[in-house]
């Protein structure tokens, strides 16, 4: 059962309600009664002259208990032999707490829903900060908000970004249970996590709608959104957008995270709902509205719901940021030159070589391929046929005799697609493979690598998805344990990189990466 979160949905509207913004009352140096709202696993266990300020229930939760006050009009009361007041004290918090989505009942309702589900510890304390927590380097005009892509971004693009961007994201499966870092093998349609995501302000002001304190609404807000899409490269792929975990009710599915406060130069930390039978639901509708709207082909015989289940599926994750007085950023934006957005495209394979292998000992994954800005793109390919051309490529750590790496795509689709004059290296069957390589699905085109540089070339893609699976065959016995090894499929494609200043409307075709994912193999040996 679904319940509010400590961190994400209570603690960052305590910090708002506190003062925390201005560094003032709860969040200053000095805080009423020892009570401060900086530190969300001080806060936990904290207590105002030994008397715990949250304990099992609301009955001993004095928290709780001057927040209710507060709400229902009440007036001070004694536990534990000390006083306690209606918080927020006087009227100086009064915009956010008569916010809905901030304080007053809503917030009350919330924070005992949040202590009867068995007060679960949530902070996700395992994400470092970048860069000590202060972005470093020269500030922009204003809040200037981004997603974090790498482990020492500073909101320049391309700054620090590596090609592999969906590696090194600061975006994370957590344990709703514990907040710990969570890397399930498999998804289960009876599991819910959370998703975590680092942003971060390079801007010389701050942002967010009670950025100067909860007496009144600031501008510009800030917003976060994510999206849960189908395993693949990146591109315009089939999604859900996950509900916030800003949400007061967690029966909402709002999707748009409202950022209370982002200092300058600061980062925080956003999250969002991730239930999984709700997600496969969401993304069976999006796969079947795709082929309803033609521009996504599942192989024959495949449905939406075997797409995500058959072989075991993964999501991609991407999270975008904005401020309220901008445009979100494109869907298919690439997140080396947009820093609006991010995505996590990372699967981890557990190899035991102690158990039995299959033959073929083949590991499949359903993977999609869209392109990137195809509403831009779709302006501007009139003048240039070059723009929107993507290039598929394929990278392995694995050694020769220890692992080979295969594609399949349907035959309708490789042919409409890709064709024998679009595939450069990889060897080409196009016989049945399915007893060969248990390739998951029928009528199908195999390609299997040869080289490191080995490449598909597909055309401009429009709003189309080219559906495909990608197989690991490994030899076990060749494999030594306690190693990690990675398969990674890049995605290039000429895309328009624009000037600045006078130059702002002309562009350069630029040969740049778009998409990806990685598939990482942990081998060892149980006992």
């Amino acid at each position: 059962m679904a319940n509010p979160s400590y961190y994400f949905t209570l603690f960052k509207k305590f910090q708002c309600l506190g003062h925390v913004p201005e560094a003032a009352s709860h969040g200053g140096g000095a805080p009423p009664a020892g009570v401060s709202f900086l530190d969300p696993v001080a806060l936990y266990s904290a207590s105002r002259g030994g008397v715990p300020l949250i304990g099992a229930n609301t009955d001993n939760t004095p928290l709780w208990r001057v927040l209710n006050a507060k709400a229902n009009g009440l007036g001070s009361f004694v536990y534990g032999g000390l006083n306690w007041f209606p918080m927020p004290f006087g009227a100086g918090a009064d915009a956010a707490w008569t916010d809905p989505a901030v304080g007053g009942p809503p917030l009350v309702t919330a924070f005992a829903d949040w202590l009867m589900a068995g007060k679960p510890q949530d902070f996700p304390a395992f994400i470092a900060i970048p860069n000590g927590g202060t972005v470093p380097g020269l500030l922009d005009a204003g809040p200037s908000v981004f997603v974090c892509s790498s482990a020492n971004d500073n909101g320049t693009r391309p700054g620090t970004i590596p090609s592999d961007f969906w590696n090194s994201s600061l975006i994370y499966l957590v344990d709703r249970t514990n907040g710990n870092q969570a890397n399930p093998p498999t998804l289960h349609g009876a599991q819910e996590y959370y998703v975590a995501a680092v942003i971060g302000n390079r801007g010389d002001a701050a942002g967010g709608k009670y950025a100067a304190g909860p007496s009144a609404v600031s501008t510009p807000g800030v917003q976060a959104t994510a999206w849960a899409l189908t395993f693949g490269t990146g591109g315009a792929s089939p999604g859900v957008q996950l509900p916030s975990l800003s949400n007061l009710d967690v029966s909402s599915q709002s999707g748009f995270n409202d950022v209370y406060f982002l200092a300058s130069a600061k980062y925080d930390i956003v999250g969002f709902r991730f239930t999984v039978q709700t997600v496969f639901d969401g993304l069976v509708k999006a796969i079947n509205d795709a082929v309803t709207s033609g521009v996504f082909l599942l192989p024959v015989g495949v449905s939406a719901e075997q797409w995500l289940k058959t072989p075991p599926s993964h999501v991609c994750l991407k999270v975008a940021v904005r401020r309220d007085d901008q445009s979100w950023p494109a869907y298919d934006a690439s997140p080396q030159v947009e820093r609006h957005i991010a995505q996590k495209n990372l699967v981890i394979f557990d190899v035991d070589l102690a158990a039995p292998s299959p033959m073929p000992n083949i590991k499949w994954t359903y993977f999609t391929a869209g392109g990137p800005l195809a509403a831009m793109l779709r302006i501007l390919q009139g003048n240039d046929r070059e723009l929107g051309i993507n290039t598929l490529i394929l990278k392995t750590d694995f050694a020769p005799q220890v692992a080979r790496v295969l594609l399949a795509v349907p035959r309708a689709a490789f042919n409409r697609w890709i064709g024998k004059e679009g595939v450069r290296g990889f060897e080409i069957l196009e016989r049945d493979c399915h007893e060969q390589f248990r390739v998951p699905f029928d009528d199908h085109v195999v390609l299997i690598q040869k080289g490191q540089e080995d490449a598909i070339r597909i055309p401009f893609l429009d709003d189309n998805i080219v559906p495909f699976a990608i197989g690991v065959e490994i030899d076990q016995g060749h494999l030594k344990p306690d190693t990690v090894q990675r398969v990674t499929l890049l995605q290039r494609a000429i895309v328009p990189r624009f000037g600045s200043g006078k130059q702002k409307h002309c562009y350069e075709l630029e040969d740049a990466v778009v998409g990806g994912f990685t598939l990482e193999f942990r081998s060892h040996r149980s006992a």
